[in-house]
Order: C-alpha cells, then sequence, then structure tokens
C-alpha cells in the first residue's frame, strides 16, 4: 500500500491545498502537518483517518492561504506610552542599550 493525493479548493477569499502521502507499514501511524490556526481538528481528522485506514505510515498535510481584505478598526491608547516613558526615566538606562542586553 503505497500512495499519493493532493487536492485544492479555492474561493474569492481563501486556498486551501492538502496533500496525503501514505506508505506500507505494520502498524497504523497518522503524522499530520497542518498550521496552527487549525490545530484544534486535529483529533477529529487523527479519527477520520483511522477510520478508513487500517495499517500504514499516513502524512496529511495542509497549507491554508487567506486572501480575504479584512478591515480592522485600530484604536490607540495614548495614556499608554506616558507610564512606560516615566519607567525608563526612573531605571536612567537608554531604551536601546537594555533591550540589547535583556532580548538577546
Amino acid at each position: 500500500m503505497t500512495g499519493y493525493g493532493a487536492g485544492t479548493a479555492e474561493t474569492a477569499d481563501y486556498r486551501v491545498v492538502v496533500e496525503m502521502k501514505a506508505v506500507n507499514q505494520r502498524f497504523l501511524e497518522i503524522a499530520p502537518h497542518m498550521p496552527r490556526a487549525f490545530g484544534a481538528w486535529e483529533g477529529d481528522l487523527r479519527e477520520l483517518i483511522r477510520t478508513r485506514v487500517a495499517r500504514g505510515s499516513s502524512m496529511f498535510t495542509s497549507a491554508f492561504e487567506d486572501r480575504s481584505e479584512k478591515r480592522y478598526a485600530v484604536h490607540v491608547n495614548e495614556d499608554l506610552p506616558a507610564p512606560i516613558t516615566r519607567r525608563s526615566a526612573v531605571w536612567r538606562v537608554p531604551w536601546t542599550h537594555r533591550c540589547r542586553t535583556a532580548c538577546v
């Protein structure tokens, strides 16, 4: 049992590409590789494959492309930078110097 399949689904806003590879193996092994956003469905995917495949190594890969033009409302909290500025003045250490030593 060795096989490969691929499929693509497209709309004006989204594109999904799915590939599945299977090779002969004594036991069932399922290896899904999908975007992190789809992680909630990994268990469902494993169960679906388990109901249709008895044994073998199944590798499932998916890719998702969001083409939609989403519009986000951005609100700037102008009061927020003031406490940050006061804190850096209290520390008396330039912001760039602190970032170089603490962030590395």
